[in-house]
């Protein structure tokens, strides 16, 4: 039997980065998370204009679904974001006493201090059980929020702390363990994937978005711009000056004389500002303007206006400037010559500053780069589903050449196991939404079935209709068999591969609402091997294992379909029998049990034998709990052990002990 412990011991905590200043804010705005607002930096980013928070939070409580951890983003104003629900053994029991707040508190605390120190993640274990962990999210090298993720377990939860903890707070106990039992259990090494896969989606999605839209906007305004002014300037010079004083950039007037000198007869107000130059001081020589001319641009522009000259044709070039404090503009130059009787040319020109175009066509770039070099799939579609583009990675999950699918259905690569339930939801998010998260299952060329984690948003046009779906996909094979392993890790004995304890409370309680349900009995059998330990003392603890998994495997093949053997321990085991028909219908399978258990067996070449001590109580004659029953047939194994050994006992309310074998 294990040990009881006094109280809840304090929970080591857990640093993979350093400790947060900031608390996280709870998505329901409850008064014990609020804090007051701090004014942020005018030069800080408002993460609000960049992201559609509506459909993250529908993705992130996609993600709760899928994964069980509540996510939000939190901006430096303890603003909420977007945000996924929390989990209910936070909302109902930890940050609900001042006891078990104040260190949740502390984890709040914790994770913003570090997210201000500049750590990519972190992950603190608060003195409640549970685990959070944070990463900044960072746009155009800004750090302008943070992601949570949290209220998690890295291991199984101790029964006997958290048994502690809700003595010790005074919480309901069936409510509390059941809200315990909904907290899932994560691998700490796939935190930081998650994290970054999120953030960098997010980042993408606002870069992209942004980019697109101001260079369509500032091109089409520059090339409008330039046109009408062109044709102004031709028709009356005053009419030009009065204009330039109405439209961003610089309207201007730019001559190179018979003598090769230059000057600038005209330039707008807004020279002051472009090029922070009055326009009196162009008009003799344009050496001012000049001098502002980028090094590495120089020659290129010198000899675009040359060639403009001898030509006589429109002057076009991009180039760059550079201003006091090393602070360098992007400048886009548009002007038409003409040839004057002296021999000079004269050009009307409009430039004006691209500085944002260039870095939105910079992001553009690196988004085409991502989309050629990230390791997740993805594919984009028609507003009918036709697919008309994928990048490297689909062909290299999906074996899919982009000439084979283009054109088609992405229910080519369909598996066929989710039905139509997934596809039904999935158009009503996006239709509802715009975007949609979720797991389903595809086949690649060589028809294999491969689990895929995908996302999907709807992209739409300026008038505000679908133009396109990109999904971003990722083979999640591995994740799945590692869940699996975790499951076996967290319900089973590593030694026999017979259930845990964890496992026997669930079953057992089942079992119990099952007899209810079905007005039939059921058996807790508590078995102690008899013997065991001079096995362990006379050879050795790997004599002893082998022969735990000997007797555990005969004792499991004793039992009936549908009933339940479970080590708990050391040389414990216990069965719940179940859909008995009378109180004694448990006896042919304990006696079954004693035989198993008193067998001789083979290890090593030694012929080794034990027997075993069982208690027996049945339900409903003994009316307790799941924790009763098993108390009560661990009392009646130990009498059986002080009668004799190698015996059953049934236990009995008022007698104790009633009955022996």
């Amino acid at each position: 039997m294990a040990d009881k412990k006094d109280g809840p011991h304090e929970a080591p905590l857990l640093f993979v980065r350093s400790p947060v200043v900031r608390q996280m804010r709870d998505p329901l705005d409850a008064e014990w998370n609020r804090e007051p607002r701090s004014d942020l930096a005018e030069e800080e980013l408002d993460l609000a204009q960049l992201i559609d928070f509506g459909q993250m939070n529908a993705i992130f409580q996609s993600l709760l679904e899928v994964i069980g951890l509540p996510v939000a983003i939190v901006d430096f104003q303890g603003r909420v974001l977007a945000s996924s629900n929390w989990q209910r053994l936070c909302l109902t029991f930890h940050r609900t006493h001042s006891g078990t707040l104040a260190r949740c508190r502390e984890s709040d605390i914790s994770l913003s201090r570090q997210m201000q120190e500049g750590k990519t993640y972190a992950i603190y274990r608060c003195r409640n059980g549970l685990t959070d962990c944070a990463s900044p999210i960072v746009v155009e090298g800004r750090h302008v929020a943070n992601l949570f993720i949290g209220q998690f377990l890295l291991n199984p939860p101790d029964p006997d702390y958290f048994e502690a903890q809700r003595a010790e707070f005074g919480f309901d106990k069936a409510d509390y363990f059941k809200a315990l039992a909904e907290v899932p259990i994560v691998s700490e090494e796939k935190l930081p994937a998650i994290l970054s896969l999120l953030t960098g989606l997010a980042k993408q999605l606002a870069a992209h978005s942004v980019s697109e839209y101001r260079a369509k906007a500032a091109y089409a305004s520059v090339e409008r711009q330039i046109a009408e002014r062109t044709a102004e300037l031709q028709v009356s010079y005053d009419l030009l000056h009065n204009l330039a004083t109405q439209v961003p950039g610089v309207i201007y007037q730019y001559r190179v004389r018979a003598d090769g000198s230059a000057h600038m007869p005209y330039a707008s107000d807004a020279m002051r500002a472009m090029f922070r130059l009055e326009p009196e001081a162009v008009k003799g020589t344009a050496q001012p303007v000049h001098a502002l001319l980028h090094p590495d641009d120089y020659a290129a522009v010198m000899a675009s206006i040359q060639q403009s000259a001898l030509s006589l044709t429109v002057w076009k070039q991009r180039f760059r400037i550079m201003l006091a404090d090393d602070d360098v503009r992007w400048l886009l130059g548009h002007a038409t010559p003409q040839r004057e009787a002296d021999g000079s040319t004269l050009w009307h020109g409009f430039v004006t500053d691209v500085t944002e175009d260039v870095s939105a066509e910079g992001r553009l770039r690196l988004a085409a780069s991502v989309f050629a070099n990230t390791r997740e799939g993805i594919l984009i579609t028609d507003p009918k589903g036709r697919i008309v583009d994928v990048n490297p990675a689909f062909t290299d999950i999906t074996g899919y050449t982009r000439e084979e699918v283009l054109g088609h259905l992405p229910k080519l690569l369909s598996a066929g196991r989710h039905g139509a339930v997934v596809p039904e939801a999935m158009w009503r998010s996006l239709r509802e939404t715009g975007a949609w998260r979720g797991e389903v299952w595809n086949r690649d060329k060589n028809g294999e079935a491969h689990p895929h984690l995908i996302s999907i948003s709807a992209v739409c046009d300026e008038a505000g209709k679908v133009s396109r779906y990109v999904g971003v996909f990722s083979d999640i094979t591995y994740l799945k068999q590692h869940e699996a392993e975790l499951e076996l890790t967290a319900h089973y004995d590593a030694l026999t591969r017979l259930p845990n304890r964890l496992l026997l409370a669930d079953r057992l309680r089942q079992a119990v609402v099952l007899c209810h349900r079905h007005a039939r009995l059921l058996a807790v059998v508590y078995l102690d091997l008899d013997g065991f330990k001079a096995v362990n003392d006379q050879h050795c603890h790997d004599v002893g294992d082998e022969l735990l998994i000997a007797l555990a495997q005969r004792m499991k093949a004793a039992l009936r379909e549908g009933d339940t053997l479970a080590r708990i321990g050391g040389d414990e085991f216990v069965a719940v029998l179940t859909e008995l028909e009378s109180p004694h219908d448990w006896q042919p399978v304990v006696n079954r049990l004693l035989h198993a258990a008193a067998g001789k067996v083979v290890v090593r070449e030694l012929t080794l034998q034990v027997s075993a001590s069982i208690g027996v109580t049945v339900y409903p004659q003994d009316p307790t709990d799941a924790a009763g029953l098993l108390r009560h047939a661990d009392e009646a194994m130990y009498a059986a052990k002080q009668a004799g050994r190698n015996s059953y006992h049934l236990y009995n309310a008022e007698q104790r002990v009633a009955e022996k074998a």
